[in-house]
């Protein structure tokens, strides 16, 4: 008798796969949103970086506005795309979920009949909804987030090694 933990990965990615297979466009998506979400993450540090120099270098107050005008710009859009990245992701990982609740559905309908008398409809329900719920949040927030997380610290390092490769490679 085994636990989920017990599974392997492959196993996990293959039911990932298989949910997220059929949402082919929104999984698209998100993986831009959350690409453009970490470039302007990425700008908005170089943004100030320019206005700094600006600053230190005596330059007109038109282009400081402007450099601050842009910050806020960037900012905003930003702040805008984490909101549409957190929208489809949920979108996408309730869509998902919700067929894997179906298709557990089906096969607990299917199962003979001394298993129903074994385990209570209560038991049932909260098995599936709540472990359901359980994996969902583990693939909407964590697989979201490692991933997401990941890319950062490769693009920040990427503008490290444009700044001076020795900070990168620390």
């Amino acid at each position: 008798m085994g636990t989920w933990m017990e599974l392997p990965l492959r196993h996990y990615v293959r039911l990932l796969a298989r949910y997220l297979r059929a949402q082919w466009p929104r999984v698209a998506l998100l993986g831009l949103l959350l690409l453009a979400d970490i470039g302007l993450r990425l700008l908005n540090p170089q943004i100030i970086a320019g206005f700094i120099d600006r600053v230190t270098t005596g330059a007109p107050a038109a282009l400081l506005l402007r450099s601050a005008g842009i910050y806020l710009v960037v900012t905003v859009l930003q702040q805008g795309v984490a909101t549409l990245t957190t929208y489809e992701s949920e979108t996408v990982g309730w869509t998902a979920t919700n067929g894997l609740r179906t298709d557990l559905v089906a096969h607990t309908v299917k199962l003979d009949p001394s298993f129903h008398k074994a385990h209570r409809p209560g038991e049932m329900i909260e098995r599936i909804d709540g472990d359901v719920n359980a994996i969902s949040s583990f693939f909407s927030q964590f697989v979201v987030q490692v991933l997401g997380n990941s890319i950062l610290v490769i693009g920040v390092i990427a503008v490290l090694a444009r700044v001076d490769w020795r900070v990168s490679v620390v």
